[in-house]
């Protein structure tokens, strides 16, 4: 067995940070008290989806959508056991996940701009637009983290699967490190203060135009 590195530094933090953010917004999306450190977060968490995606474009080779993001068709062959493609990153069928992640993710943090409890806190950008359409984003961004459990509760089911298939999913996301078989060139790795730059910028910008 080969010990190679797959995934940089940058989107091992941002893996954890993101579910830690998760966390903390659905923790405190019932209380009042904690309602301004939900909109500081949830825009910090906006921030964090735009950085992932100019460093899906940018960053490690793992990490670029390139990389896992291929034909629909081929996610769901790789899921019936029909496409044996290899990459050192995300499978197939983990990539379209994913993706299908980031999107509902993007989603709700964009709507949580536009979004308002009728009682005292308010989107940054619920005045800016008319009232149905303002009401029209506060009901997506209240009925779209439905669609978003789904996709974690399935994301959380197969890295379980995988894991009990001997497949340490969770401890290459931890150590960055996979174990293998297979003669393989290990993965180009970018420069974590290249990461530091652009997610500098754009939370600067992203704080900038959302305060």
């Amino acid at each position: 067995m080969k010990k190679i590195k797959v995934w940089d530094i940058p989107t091992r933090i941002f893996h954890w940070a993101l579910l830690i953010g998760i966390a903390f917004m659905w923790y405190s999306s019932g209380d009042f008290d904690l309602m301004e450190y939900h909109m500081i977060v949830g825009r910090l968490i906006l921030c964090m989806l735009v950085y992932r995606i100019i460093w899906g474009f940018v960053g490690s080779t793992t990490a670029r959508f390139s990389n896992f993001i291929r034909s629909p068709f081929s996610g769901i062959r790789y899921l019936f056991g029909k496409d044996t493609s290899r990459t050192e990153g995300h499978n197939p069928a983990g990539g379209w996940m994913i993706l299908a992640l980031m999107l509902v993710l993007l989603m709700q943090a964009t709507t949580g701009l536009f979004a308002d409890d009728n009682i005292y806190y308010s989107g940054p950008f619920f005045f800016s637009v008319d009232a149905d359409l303002a009401d029209w984003l506060n009901g997506m961004h209240h009925r779209n983290i439905d669609y978003l459990w789904i996709l974690i509760g399935i994301h959380i089911l197969a890295s379980i699967v995988y894991q009990i298939k001997g497949k340490n999913l969770i401890g290459s996301m931890i150590t960055g490190n996979k174990q293998t078989d297979k003669v393989t060139v290990a993965p180009e790795m970018r420069s974590p203060w290249v990461a530091l730059a652009i997610f500098s910028v754009t939370c600067a910008l992203g704080f900038y135009f959302t305060w």
